[in-house]
C-alpha cells in the first residue's frame, strides 16, 4: 500500500497473522502497487519518451493516493477498461487517450495522465523538454500538424474500436442498476 507521504507500507508486517483480513490486504495494496509502477512507465513513456526519475514516481504515487485514484476497485467500470488498456502498451496509451479527450474526457485515466504531466513538467531534467521552444519554419509547421493531426485521427480510429464497445457494455450495465457503469 502506498502511504500518503509516497512510502510504501507492508501491511503484512503491521499484523503478523496467519493469512487473514491482514494478508488479503497486503496482496490487494501490492496488485496496486504494480499497477502504479507499471502505469508510470508507460504514460511517463508515452508523454516524454523518457522513464520516470525515483522522484518522479514517489510525487504521481502521493499524488494518486491523495486523489483517491490509486485504487482501481473504486472506478467504474469504464474507467477500469480505460486503465487496463492504457497500461499495457504506449501504442494502446495513445488510442486510449485519442479517445478519451473526445467522449470521456473527464474520465480517471485523463485525470492520471494530466496529473503526471503536470509533475513532469516542473520535475528537472524533463521539464527542460517543456520549456525549450522548438523553433520551425513554416513549411516544417505545417508537415508537422499535418503528422500530427493523421496520428490523432488513426490512433482515434482504433480508441473507439477498441474502447466503444466497452463504453457501451458499461452504460447498458449502468442503466440496469448493475454497478457503476459509467
Amino acid at each position: 500500500m502506498i502511504e500518503p507521504d509516497g512510502s510504501r507500507l507492508n501491511i503484512a508486517q503491521k499484523d503478523s497473522s496467519h493469512g487473514g483480513p491482514a494478508a488479503d490486504s497486503a496482496n490487494a495494496a501490492a496488485g496496486h502497487l504494480l499497477l502504479i509502477d507499471r502505469e508510470i512507465d508507460v504514460f511517463s513513456r508515452y508523454l516524454v519518451n523518457e522513464a520516470p526519475t525515483d522522484y518522479i514516481r514517489k510525487q504521481y504515487s502521493m499524488a494518486v493516493v491523495a486523489r483517491r485514484l490509486a485504487n482501481d476497485d473504486e472506478l467504474s467500470t469504464f474507467d477500469r477498461a480505460t486503465l487496463n488498456l492504457a497500461r499495457r502498451h504506449v501504442s494502446f496509451t495513445r488510442f486510449t487517450d485519442a479517445y478519451c479527450t473526445i467522449f470521456h474526457r473527464h474520465g480517471v485515466m485523463r485525470r492520471k495522465l494530466t496529473l503526471l504531466l503536470a509533475i513532469l513538467e516542473h520535475t528537472a531534467p524533463i521539464a527542460t523538454q517543456f520549456d525549450r521552444p522548438k523553433v520551425r519554419g513554416p513549411v516544417s509547421a505545417v508537415a508537422n500538424l499535418l503528422v500530427q493531426g493523421a496520428t490523432f485521427s488513426l490512433s482515434l480510429i482504433a480508441g473507439t474500436l477498441l474502447l466503444l464497445p466497452a463504453q457501451l457494455l458499461s452504460l447498458k450495465q449502468a442503466a440496469k442498476g448493475g454497478g457503476r457503469g459509467q
